[in-house]
């Protein structure tokens, strides 16, 4: 399980929470999947979730078709809604992150919101417990949550619940609808970058990808190297994701026959902004191709910033910036001189 603070830090534990999911609760939460009927009352929640943790005017009619567009989109997520009685009283949403690395999806909590006047009855501790037996069920090797800076009360009730906070990371983003004019997004067109392809296909995969080794910049995972082999896990997420159009992007930079390098992508709903959000996940330059690692890293990251603009869907880039990393401090450098700035 995971919490990550959206400024800078990042947290995964894996406690045993049984004691304190078998507590009592002062009120039975009936915890469904969301129909199309409840987006209204889906839509007044999240508004007033917005406002109460980050100070955000949320848009209704914004609102509302992104969250009918999840409904139908089940790749992406799913909402659920808590009632007592006959009263919807809480929400929450779950986002689907594919990790290449392990081929697999990760469970991301989001939106959880209880109206004011139904806290401390134990009501989040009935979504947590439903949340975790659904990730068990898929099953999931690690699970994830967002916790916003300044929101002190949320970070008491997961640190309760057996979570740690990890300070190794930075999230730095660049928000085309809440920083910019979501309407500027239509009038950007992707920019032609030669050499600079999206994996469109599972033959690309095992004719350009299969026995690589790269030098992985972001994260450095094994040491030194990020090999895909035939019949690797991560060739199999590689291969997923070209077949896939609800679990990310991989883009590779080709130059003289060579793969010099690739920048991989997963995709994050945001009703918020209805769209997606665009994780940077790797980002990993081929090993003959590390002298020129500045260049690449130039080619990858721009040309992913001109992917994202001219898609009708992206909302926002982030990128998780591992700060003892010194390919990860390239990487950043590159993104905030070109339009990304710090969480907040």
């Amino acid at each position: 399980m995971c919490i990550r603070d959206r400024q800078s830090t990042w947290g995964i534990a894996f406690p045993n929470l049984n004691n304190y999911l078998t507590m009592e609760s002062t009120a039975e939460l009936n915890l469904r999947q969301a129909k199309t009927e409840d987006i209204p009352t889906l839509v007044s929640l999240q508004v007033n979730m917005a406002f109460e943790t980050e100070g955000k005017q949320l848009k209704p009619e914004i609102l509302g078709p992104a969250i009918q567009d999840l409904l139908n989109s089940p790749g992406y997520g799913l909402y659920s809604v808590g009632s007592l009685g006959e009263d919807v009283v809480a929400c929450t949403m779950i986002t689907y992150e594919y990790n290449i690395h392990h081929a697999v999806n990760v469970i991301w909590l989001q939106s959880v919101y209880v109206q004011p006047e139904h806290r401390r009855k134990g009501l989040f501790r009935q979504i947590y417990s439903a949340f975790r037996k659904r990730a068990q069920e898929i099953p999931c090797p690690f699970y994830r949550l967002y916790a916003y800076n300044k929101n002190a009360k949320a970070h008491d009730v997961y640190t309760k619940l057996g979570m740690r906070m990890m300070t190794d990371f930075q999230i730095i983003e660049q928000d085309f609808y809440f920083q910019n004019n979501e309407d500027s997004i239509k009038d950007l067109r992707k920019e032609a970058l030669t050499g600079f392809h999206q994996l469109t296909s599972t033959e690309q995969v095992r004719t350009f990808f299969n026995g690589r080794t790269f030098n992985s910049l972001a994260y450095l995972r094994d040491n030194t190297e990020f090999k895909v082999e035939e019949g690797s896990l991560v060739s199999k997420g590689l291969l997923h994701v070209a077949s896939s159009t609800e679990s990310g992007l991989v883009f590779f930079f080709e130059e003289g026959g060579l793969i010099k390098g690739f920048i991989a992508v997963f995709y994050e709903f945001t009703d918020w902004r209805g769209g997606l959000t665009y994780w940077i996940y790797e980002v990993a330059i081929e090993e003959s191709a590390m002298p020129e690692q500045d260049r690449i890293i130039e080619i990858l990251t721009s040309g992913l910033q001109s992917a994202a603009r001219s898609s009708e869907k992206c909302r926002a880039i982030r990128y998780s910036l591992p700060v003892d990393k010194a390919g990860g401090q390239k990487i950043s450098g590159h993104l905030l001189k070109n339009g990304f700035v710090i969480s907040d």
